[in-house]
């Protein structure tokens, strides 16, 4: 992993993207000849048509490192935390650190908000998050969907506003690692 991604706490997504970008612009790739580097170098649409590929897929990577940052700085900033309910609003707001959004509002009725907070109240961060969908949104990642399903059978799901059908998504599960997600279990002592 680049040694940038380590300072995604405050770098934006928009900012770690164009300090790759600038690294690119002025180092030749592994399988560029020289010609090519120099043509590249002389010609602003080869430039960024080059940048383009090479950045092809760096979201995917970014919130890798997010993801990656998040578990190995503790379980404070990996979970979801929760905001007291909005009876005026039906909302239950929630916050998940490793995105900088702010928090997240859930559509809860009153009438159903005593059993979503026992519910949450005994849920297993990483089992909820296992439901997570994170982006690049407004440039800065943010969750893109999260299902939250009672033992009931009633679903609960928030969708960000702000993702459009052409937005990429990325499943938690895919970008935290197994040992995350499956730790070894502790030998009994």
């Amino acid at each position: 992993m680049d040694y940038w991604l380590r300072y995604l706490g405050t770098a934006s997504y928009n900012q770690a993207r164009e300090k790759k970008a600038a690294e690119l612009r002025g180092k030749q790739g592994e399988f560029e000849k020289t010609a090519d580097f120099r043509a590249r170098q002389a010609d602003p649409a080869l430039q960024e048509a080059y940048i383009s590929r090479q950045l092809k897929g760096y979201e995917r990577e970014y919130l890798l490192g997010v993801v990656a940052q998040s578990i190995k700085d503790g379980k404070g900033s990996i979970g979801l935390h929760w905001y007291p309910y909005n009876p005026d609003e039906e909302t239950f707001s929630f916050w998940l650190p490793m995105t900088p959004w702010g928090y997240y509002n859930l559509a809860v009725p009153v009438a159903e908000a005593p059993a979503f907070k026992e519910f949450i109240d005994k849920a297993d961060s990483k089992a909820l998050l296992s439901t997570c969908y994170l982006c690049v949104c407004n440039g800065t990642q943010q969750i893109a969907r999260i299902t939250f399903t009672l033992p009931s059978g009633k679903v609960y799901e928030y969708v960000n506003p702000d993702v459009t059908p052409e937005t990429p998504l990325y499943p938690f599960t895919e970008l935290a690692p197994e040992s995350f997600l499956n730790p070894e279990p502790k030998p009994a002592q």
